[in-house]
């Protein structure tokens, strides 16, 4: 993933939470990496709006893009929300992009 990770967080409204092992967060400091993370919710998401368009501010020019369903539990919603984001944050990509639906 890089040195530099940007993640955009989707998330229902009963869980905004993400964990990472005290592994992960200390592979991200030996390799003098950062990780930054921000979200909205599903709602937030399918509404448009503000929300929708923060995803390319803060993705901004990236130079790679991956998106999963991973977390989704199969709902409809949280895919659709997922979809949106992604063709939201597509806009600025100059490398890869990768969906892993």
């Amino acid at each position: 993933l890089g040195s530099s990770v940007r993640w955009f967080v989707i998330s229902d409204a009963d869980s905004s939470s993400v964990a990472l092992s005290p592994q992960t967060l200390q592979e991200i400091s030996d390799a003098s990496g950062s990780l930054e993370l921000a979200g909205a919710t599903v709602e937030a998401l399918k509404k448009g709006g503000d929300e929708l368009s923060a995803v390319s501010k803060w993705c901004g020019k990236a130079n790679g893009l991956i998106c999963t369903y991973d977390g989704s539990l199969g709902s409809p919603d949280f895919q659709a929300a997922l979809r949106l984001a992604s063709q939201e944050a597509s806009g600025g990509i100059t490398g890869p992009q990768v969906a892993v639906l």
